[in-house]
């Protein structure tokens, strides 16, 4: 998914050169490979993930899924190098709080931020391109970013992601988050998640 971000108040624009692509056939659920803010007002640019070098001053490339928050403090990521473990960063102090995820999967990201940035809501992704479109499943997360307590909307549902690029075809793909439910689309059908309730319904369609 392309990203870009504007802060808040209009004057900065943060995000990666170049997208990270897709790796192959399927589901490619990261960003890019570094991130940058750039002052519009300056010009001047700053990296809020770098790109990462060996000891030969090599580049080793590899991805990440991030998305910033709202209000434009910390930044949600996930080195793809370790797919298990989610990382949020305050963009003031640069301090990290990292956070264990459920494992057995090989892709991760796609990040939706309910307006008040309290609620974080991405997949996981499990798929193998060497054995086609057999057996690949994801699930979607749901996380109270102050306590750091993790859920989960929907558990291993069965995917085929080799029809188009970033197609979910039989999952469910996010489409709202507030402070007290998900809704998300599956292939045309809208459902409401209840966070407190853990309750999936078909949504109410506006009059």
């Amino acid at each position: 998914r392309d990203f870009v971000h504007w802060t808040q108040d209009g004057r900065n624009l943060c995000s990666p050169p170049a997208p990270a692509g897709a790796g192959g056939r399927g589901i490619w659920l990261a960003n890019g490979y570094t991130l940058i803010r750039v002052d519009l007002l300056t010009g001047e640019e700053s990296v809020i993930i770098p790109l990462t070098f060996d000891e030969d001053n090599r580049y080793l490339p590899h991805s990440y899924s991030f998305s910033i928050a709202p209000d434009d403090g910390q930044l949600a990521h996930i080195d793809h190098r370790d797919i298990d473990t989610l990382v949020f960063q305050d963009l003031q102090t640069g301090e990290e709080r990292p956070l264990a995820l459920p494992g057995g999967y090989n892709d991760a990201g796609w990040f939706t931020w309910s307006p008040d940035g309290r609620i974080l809501v991405f997949y996981q992704v499990a798929w193998d391109p060497d054995e086609g479109c057999s057996d690949n499943h994801e699930s979607i997360r749901w996380l109270d970013v102050e306590s750091m307590t993790l859920g989960t909307v929907v558990q291993d549902i069965p995917i085929d992601p080799c029809s188009e690029y970033l197609r979910l075809t039989g999952g469910y793909e996010v489409r709202e988050v507030s402070a007290t439910t998900v809704t998300l689309d599956q292939d045309g059908d809208l459902w409401t998640f209840d966070l407190q309730s853990g309750r999936m319904e078909p949504a109410t369609p506006a009059p």
